[in-house]
């Protein structure tokens, strides 16, 4: 599945601690902009974005791109 690659690149790059998870503060760059999306994207609100919320969001940006 391509947005599960996409998912294993941005966790290569952005998980500082390597646990596998993403926590809002590996993945916000504009941490204003981005904590806002990230807290709409972590469905569990469990502070992380696990694979499944990850992939539903790239399809979500597909889906807008179109």
């Amino acid at each position: 599945m391509f947005a599960g690659s996409v998912f294993a690149s941005t966790l290569a790059d952005k998980d500082t601690d390597k646990d596998g998870k993403l926590s809002v503060e590996e993945f916000a760059v504009d941490k204003k902009k981005l904590k806002k999306k990230f807290t709409k994207l972590d469905a569990d609100k469990d502070g992380f974005l696990n694979e499944k919320e990850f992939v539903k969001s790239m399809k979500m940006k597909g889906e807008k791109e179109k």
